[in-house]
């Protein structure tokens, strides 16, 4: 359940600042994703000024109180950050780049979070389906076998 206290990123993502959460809506359920404090604060920068240019220089003053030696580096990598946090989620990220200006948020759910198989996984499925279809059909691969050997 998502409390009172979030901000909506897109009609499937929030983020939870107080907890250090991104919330993925899913047609499973919720996904939870705890992300690092800095991230927070520039996401929730960028996301109050959903779809409008948010220069790299406020958010600088908002997330790094000004450091401009820090806080350009630190914005790069933490942009890169949170676009790969969607990533692996599913979910485009699209903060848009501006270019010596800055970024803009704009969120879309494109596809299913992606499934990895183990290689083991699918082993056990061929196994499974196998004896299914032996005791389905319990003569057909000895039929087959006896067949080719003749």
């Amino acid at each position: 359940m998502i409390n009172s206290n979030h901000i909506q990123i897109s009609t499937k993502v929030y983020l939870l600042p107080e907890a250090n959460e991104l919330v993925f809506k899913t047609d499973m359920g919720d996904d939870r994703v705890r992300i690092e404090p800095l991230m927070v604060q520039l996401l929730k920068a960028i996301a109050d000024k959903k779809n409008r240019l948010v220069t790299r220089q406020e958010l600088v003053e908002e997330v790094w109180e000004g450091n401009i030696g820090v806080g350009n580096k630190a914005l790069t990598k933490n942009i890169y950050k949170i676009r790969k946090v969607f990533e692996q989620q599913g979910v485009e990220c699209a903060i848009e780049t501006i270019p010596k200006k800055g970024y803009r948020l704009k969120v879309t759910r494109t596809k299913s979070k992606p499934i990895s198989y183990k290689p083991w996984m699918i082993a056990a499925a061929v196994v499974v389906a196998f004896i299914a279809m032996k005791l389905v059909v319990p003569g057909l691969f000895h039929g087959l076998s006896h067949g080719m050997m003749h």
